[in-house]
């Protein structure tokens, strides 16, 4: 199925650790639809920070590995379960963390600025269709309920790299 791809949604876990087996777990706790491929997690890709377990974390051992890595949750072509709305015509990425306490990693910035910038290219979505959580709710005339992705990674400052890099010459 070819689906129409115009708006890519940036998201925050609000957890300080996560993997795909605890992804998938919460989000299939708060009902979201089954993917082709088997899992809960409603986006389509998601990018770990160096905490992929409660242990981990709460045990301070950081894994740098983990941090940054990309991983992919439901194929492009898949209707996501994300942003309510916005689904059918979105792709949505997310980024473990808590983000109204602290910036992400610079790990996971880069990776997050390349996930996009592929995705833009690959589907013709232009930088203002790059939105956080919070912006595609109010874009949608929504009451937002969280500041997904958070506070402290402002959308501003990410579209204004992601601008940045697809200037540099080839």
């Amino acid at each position: 199925m070819i689906r129409t791809i115009n708006s890519i949604v940036v998201h925050a876990s609000d957890s300080w650790y996560g993997n795909a087996v605890l992804l998938n777990e919460w989000h299939k706790q708060r009902g979201f639809t089954l993917s082709k491929d088997g899992n809960y997690i409603g986006y389509h890709k998601f990018i770990s920070n160096g905490y992929p377990t409660y242990e981990s974390y709460v045990n301070k051992q950081y894994q740098q590995d983990w941090d940054g890595r990309i991983f992919t949750a439901r194929n492009d072509y898949e209707i996501g379960c994300h942003v309510k709305g916005m689904n059918n015509e979105s792709l949505g990425v997310c980024i473990i963390g808590k983000f109204d306490n602290l910036l992400p990693s610079l790990f996971q910035l880069t990776t997050l600025i390349n996930v996009v910038i592929d995705w833009m290219d690959k589907y013709k979505v232009s930088l203002d269709n790059v939105f956080g959580h919070r912006e595609a709710q109010l874009s949608l005339k929504e009451t937002p309920t969280k500041t997904c992705p958070g506070v402290e990674l402002q959308m501003g400052w990410v579209r204004g790299n992601i601008w940045r890099q697809k200037q540099k010459p080839v």
